[in-house]
């Protein structure tokens, strides 16, 4: 059985590895046709684009797992038994059907440690950096409006914070220095964060970026980033009903330099790029065959990733290797 887990996870980490190198070699290409969806959808593709090596990962390993779960339930043969013994099974429902590896037990230990403390790091890193939101959440007064938490502090602050509950944070002081149509746009602007839960999906594309290329990573966090905020400033012009009169809120907002979360926030970087959006008009959504043939690859992609031909493929290469 370590056999098996240790191909299992070699295939995850190759396919990842694969998709990592996809992913920086079609970026050029990939962000500039991202340019002309409209924010929202754009935000979306991003996420899963972040993710896309650990869903490579996952898939590879689903594949390979697939015959064998699919087969415990009646819904396929046994593959084992269809194919006879020419070669080693990738299969978990007969033990010692697959490949021995030599010191499997160690590399398997080797690689679960390894992973296990990258994983351990990178959470501690994303609690210690919402730490200090956190406390600030706790201490602020709560406004009539569910989320929406007040601080008595000289410090202008207007944020969305917390994965699983988000809650919009603003600074007694902020809100006294805008006008009543500011303070309406940086209400509608933080109830978008709050509502996409905004800050769950920068959090998840920071770990998903881990398995990209350095490079690639920091572009698709940092466009990820940008596109939330737009999509956050084109919520909060569609409540409004004026572009401008957002951008002016913007403005007006970053000129009492506010204090920066680690998620979602107002005056995120580049202000310049999200004021010039907002004198632009809005991209139109993608047309409906896109929408009908990302389904129809999908499914084909499914259909060809679970079949037996596939998992019966690969026993063959890894038993030539």
């Amino acid at each position: 059985m370590a056999s098996l887990v240790l191909i299992l996870a070699a295939l995850g980490l190759v396919a990842g590895a694969m998709a990592a190198a996809l992913s920086h070699l079609v970026r050029p290409r990939a962000l500039s046709l991202l340019q002309r969806t409209p924010v929202e959808q754009r935000a979306n593709l991003l996420l899963i684009w972040a993710l896309f090596p650990l869903l490579a990962g996952l898939l590879a390993v689903t594949v390979v797992v697939a015959p064998s779960l699919l087969a415990a339930v009646g819904l396929m043969a046994d593959h084992c038994l269809l194919h006879g013994s020419h070669h080693s099974h990738l299969c978990l429902l007969h033990p010692g059907t697959t490949l021995e590896i030599p010191g499997a037990n160690t590399l398997l230990g080797v690689l679960g440690a390894v992973l296990a403390v990258g994983g351990a790091y990178k959470a501690w890193a994303l609690a210690r950096s919402n730490q200090h939101w956190r406390t600030l959440r706790r201490v602020a007064a709560a406004e009539q409006d569910a989320g929406v938490r007040v601080l008595e502090t000289a410090r202008p602050v207007a944020a969305t914070v917390g994965l699983l509950r988000p809650t919009v944070l603003f600074s007694r002081c902020l809100l006294d220095h805008l006008s009543p149509q500011q303070d309406s746009v940086v209400h509608a602007h933080e109830a978008a964060h709050q509502r996409r839960r905004d800050p769950l999906r920068l959090a998840l594309a920071r770990l998903g970026t881990a398995g990209h290329l350095p490079g690639t990573g920091r572009t698709l966090y940092r466009e990820l980033g940008l596109a939330v905020e737009r999509a956050a400033d084109e919520a909060a012009a569609r409540t409004v009903g004026d572009r401008l009169t957002v951008a002016e809120a913007l403005l007006a907002v970053a000129r009492l330099r506010p204090v920066s979360a680690p998620g979602a926030e107002l005056t995120g970087d580049p202000l310049e790029a999200r004021v010039q959006a907002l004198l632009e008009e809005s991209p139109a959504g993608l047309k409906p065959w896109w929408g009908v043939g990302l389904i129809l690859a999908g499914v084909g992609l499914a259909l060809f990733a679970f079949s037996p031909q596939l998992h019966h493929g690969l026993e063959t290469l890894l038993g030539t290797i």
